[in-house]
């Protein structure tokens, strides 16, 4: 399989300049034959996809009229224009207006907040029919993991991406049956809140992420006592070593 900056060279495609959260977005979307890239803002990662071959086609559905004649501006400048298509729009309800169902689906939901991303997955009934799904939540991640749970996704990644003094967060999943083995050994409602994978990872992002994390439910449990718990266990994994409590202790 040929790497992304091949496939830009073998297309005559140049390759565009990405931020590092939109190229760790990428890396998590992989191969697909139609990205679905909402709340696209200027949709450069639906033209970075579709340039690099990592997708077929792909659509791009914003709301907001000014980044979305952006995005037009360049899509008229790119070679793959025939293959992306540009929808205003403020949910997946949009998507039924310009796509039939296709397999080989994958979902980008970034820069929102992550109550918003879980609103608008809860609006689409099944994530318009994607095998994959990437949030990257600017904030309540929890609620993104509560959607994906109940709704067959099970979680495939997490990763904290540096871009600036900010580390943004990556939630990964694909479709499949059965318990999610990422929530194993750990209670479930922890698990959403502090993430699974994150209380696994020697990642030094991961660890700084958790750091910062600590520090938020700190601040928060003398509001809201029900996140004392969590704090509670995030704080004694940074203690000894970042070890997970199982689910029995």
């Amino acid at each position: 399989m040929p790497m992304m900056n091949e496939i830009g060279k073998q297309s005559g495609v140049p390759r565009q300049r990405l931020s590092p959260r939109l190229e760790a977005l990428l890396v998590e979307v992989g191969r697909c034959q139609l990205l679905i890239d909402l709340c696209a803002d200027h949709a450069r990662l639906a033209l970075a996809a579709v340039a690099r071959g990592q997708a077929h086609r792909a659509v791009a559905i914003e709301l907001r009229k000014a980044p979305l004649e952006e995005a037009r501006r360049a899509l008229r400048e790119s070679p793959c224009a025939d293959r992306i298509l540009l929808v205003r729009g403020d949910g997946l309800d949009a998507l039924a207006r310009a796509e039939s169902a296709e397999a080989g689906r994958a979902l980008v939901i970034a820069g929102v907040g992550g109550d918003l991303a879980a609103q608008l997955l809860a609006r689409s009934g099944d994530a318009a029919g994607a095998e994959r799904l990437v949030v990257q939540p600017n904030r309540h991640a929890a609620e993104v993991r509560t959607w994906a749970h109940a709704h067959g996704f099970h979680l495939r990644a997490e990763r904290a991406v540096p871009e600036g003094r900010r580390l943004h967060l990556l939630l990964s999943f694909s479709r499949a049956q059965g318990q999610d083995p990422a929530y194993a050994d750990l209670p479930l409602e922890l698990g959403f809140i502090l993430g699974p994978l994150f209380l696994r990872s020697s990642e030094s992002c991961a660890r700084a992420h958790l750091r910062r994390e600590e520090k938020r439910l700190r601040a928060l449990t003398a509001l809201r006592p029900a996140l004392a718990a969590a704090h509670a266990v995030l704080a004694a994994c940074i203690k000894r070593s970042w070890s997970p409590p199982r689910g029995g202790d």
